[in-house]
């Protein structure tokens, strides 16, 4: 069966990617694993909704996010993968966390096989990606099919933040633009996430989708 994308409406933010190894490197080499808020704590929840016991999960672009982690020790029996291409950042998690199968590696460029994993997590990566359908293409590649891909992302965000976007964002996404990234997959389903003071309060977006077209 053949893909056709909708029409995709996403908002460029910059042309120039600083996302780079040295870059998260430098920002996190020493940095411990981080420690979510009650709001990134219910996105990360519906990001793993339905998952159970002895499945494959993987997060790619995974820094020092704790969900692999939060997974494993909630799911002991699940493989859980986390990959970022930091090197230091992954060299030195791979040490702590030997019950994570953390590896180095490109996220538009995964080194794993097609269709092995049964949930493929992007948190707060998209919005990072010089070519965001790239990104999503991957996933679904690495996905089993009746697997499930799950991206976090920022809602507008220069309409809650106008001066204090990241200069690390690319893209800014809306709604709309999650639906036309995912369906050509399958029937994504998206969920709000709102952080309140203290802190800088925003809106939050969780795609699912639940890969019933295989990629072509």
């Amino acid at each position: 069966m053949a893909i056709s994308f909708l029409l995709i409406k996403m908002r460029p933010l910059t042309v120039y990617n600083i996302n780079s190894p040295e870059h998260t490197n430098e920002i996190y080499e020493i940095s411990s694993l981080d420690s979510p808020n009650e709001a990134e704590l219910a996105k990360r929840m519906q990001m793993i909704a339905g998952l159970s016991g002895g499945m494959k999960i993987v997060e790619l672009g995974c820094g020092i996010s704790s969900l692999p982690l939060m997974i494993k020790n909630t799911y002991p029996e699940c493989e859980v993968y986390a990959l970022d291409f930091g090197d230091k950042v992954i060299e030195r998690l791979k040490e702590e966390y030997p019950q994570i199968k953390y590896q180095v590696g490109n996220a538009l460029k995964t080194p794993y096989s097609d269709h092995y994993f049964d949930y493929v997590i992007a948190g707060e990566l998209i919005e990072h990606i010089s070519e965001p359908k790239e990104l999503i293409k991957e996933m679904v590649r690495i996905c089993k099919p009746e697997g499930v891909i799950s991206v976090s992302t920022p809602f507008k965000e220069t309409i809650w933040r106008p001066n204090d976007v990241p200069k690390e964002h690319m893209w800014e996404f809306s709604k709309d633009d999650m639906d036309a990234l995912f369906s050509p997959y399958g029937e994504p389903t998206t969920k709000f996430f709102v952080e309140k003071p203290p802190g800088v309060g925003g809106i939050h977006m969780v795609t699912n989708c639940k890969i019933t077209l295989c990629q072509k």
